[in-house]
């Protein structure tokens, strides 16, 4: 009975119900409405940290809230409550009073009333707000709790795909694997629209990656792979040494396009990007972007930075794995296939000879009196010559035979898809070309010759590569004796 004949506490009852004012501030503005005869409107509005604004949570009554919107912005700033009379409210001849809800020091909102001599019935209005009052707060911590306990998750959960990604990439070399990881990765942690990585060489060449994770209309992924691009021809022009003292000439880490040199299309509202930089060098650029304003925190600007500074340490790691690969794959005097090369590819190459039955053919050159030339001109002249005959045979050689040098002064040449017939001729060729060529090296102008045998499968019963090279070994062989500077094809025809 008390209840009944107590409007306050009945409203009290009401807001007590639930912290969600979404759903209690509904019930209490009709519930005012309701039990007291003068009023015919009440609005409640809320105070927004995040952009410090007053924003509508509950409205019950015809009036429209744009007409009291600024009485409600005069009073949440003057720190007092206002009776306006009817002149001032657009399109209604109600009076309104408002009231500041303060709650432990704290300003959290307004409540507006509207109706008839509102004046003598003030005080009853005030101890109604005074509980809104409490109500609004508590609701507002309430919402404050579950945002920062959302936050604390989603920081957990992409702490936890950041670990992940450490422990992936440090056990990666391989290039394709590590991006893929490295995309997928980067998806679970920014939840962007779509991601782009670029990542240079050191001859300024590279790949770029655009991971659309939003379906996007055609148009604007055009715009985004021109802005990219765009991007990418500012990245290629950057030195390749950064001095580390001085602003790194890239797009730096930034919340928003607008404080972007290179600016994306207006529909891109969020964008970060950082600079991936290894030793002295720009290796790289990686950026997250979105449609929407304020999509990321500013943790999200600290992950990024550590993808990145990973991401640099993953590639170079996996750059350095791959030159030490070329390295030990190549010899050293003259940049072509070293001999454990040559015998694991023609090893290869034999194996799906013999599957498919195809021809293969071989062919072994040796520069005709090295020795002697050595003893005249020196060692130091005789590797340059070297790499001279080297550099003629890539040249003269097609792209899909592998040039190799066999130790010494001999090299060695496998011919894929290459029967006697067309072996021999590309002998005679490779004969020629070196024969004619005028080598300078320092303050001498050499010629020279060398003399060459070939091979060739299927022919008689070779059963292991070794036969091919024993085959061609001996066609050299037989070239030499027969006086140099010729070309010899299996099973001893000459050629001159």
């Amino acid at each position: 009975m008390a209840e009944k004949n107590c409007p306050l506490l009945k409203l009290a009852k009401i807001l007590l119900s639930s912290l969600d004012l979404e759903a209690v501030l509904p019930q209490a503005s009709s519930f005012l409405v309701e039990s007291i005869p003068k009023v015919t409107d009440c609005l409640i509005f809320g105070y927004s940290a995040q952009d410090g604004n007053l924003h509508l949570l509950s409205k019950y009554g015809p009036t429209a809230p744009g007409n009291i919107r600024k009485l409600a912005d005069d009073c949440f700033q003057s720190e007092r409550s206002i009776l306006s009379p009817p002149s001032k409210i657009k399109d209604t001849d109600k009076e309104v009073i408002l009231f500041r809800l303060d709650r432990l020091g704290f300003a959290v909102g307004v409540v507006c009333f509207l109706g008839d001599e509102l004046p003598s019935i003030q005080e009853p209005l005030r101890r109604s707000a005074d509980i809104i009052a409490a109500s609004v707060q508590n609701g507002i911590s309430y919402q404050n709790l579950i945002a920062e306990r959302g936050y604390y998750e989603n920081l957990t959960r992409e702490t936890q795909v950041l670990y992940q990604l450490t422990r992936a990439l440090s056990i990666s070399f391989n290039s394709d694997e590590v991006i893929k990881q490295l995309l997928t990765s980067m998806a679970d942690i920014f939840r962007a629209d779509f991601h782009v990585l670029l990542l240079l060489d050191e001859d300024r060449t590279g790949r770029v990656y655009i991971d659309f994770l939003t379906h996007f209309d055609l148009n604007l992924i055009r715009i985004i792979q021109d802005k990219v691009k765009k991007v990418w021809e500012d990245l290629k022009k950057t030195p390749i040494t950064i001095i580390k003292s001085q602003t790194l000439s890239l797009p730096t880490i930034n919340r928003n396009t607008r404080g972007l040199d290179i600016r994306m299309e207006s529909q891109i509202q969020s964008w970060l990007s950082a600079p991936l930089v290894g030793e002295n060098r720009t290796v790289g650029l990686l950026c997250i972007a979105a449609i929407d304003e304020d999509r990321f925190r500013d943790y999200h600007v600290e992950f990024l930075n550590i993808v990145a500074g990973l991401s640099v340490k993953v590639i170079e790691n996996i750059r350095l794995n791959e030159r030490m690969k070329t390295l030990a794959t190549l010899d050293g005097l003259t940049g072509v296939c070293n001999h454990r090369t040559f015998q694991e590819k023609l090893e290869e190459v034999f194996i799906l000879s013999r599957r498919y039955q195809t021809p293969l053919s071989l062919i072994m050159a040796d520069i005709d009196h090295f020795k002697a030339f050595n003893d005249t001109y020196g060692h130091q002249i005789g590797d340059a010559v070297l790499k001279a005959v080297a550099k003629t045979i890539l040249h003269t050689m097609r792209e899909v035979d592998i040039t190799c040098r066999y130790g010494g002064e001999e090299f060695v040449v496998i011919l894929p898809q290459t029967n006697l017939i067309e072996s021999g001729e590309a002998a005679e060729r490779l004969r020629k070309e070196i024969e004619k060529r005028e080598f300078s090296v320092d303050d001498y102008s050499l010629k020279i010759t060398a003399s060459l045998g070939v091979s060739s499968f299927p022919m008689g019963n070779q059963t292991k590569c070794q036969h091919l090279i024993a085959q061609a070994d001996a066609m050299l062989y037989q070239a030499k004796r027969g006086g140099r500077n010729r070309a010899v094809v299996w099973p001893g025809s000459n050629k001159k």
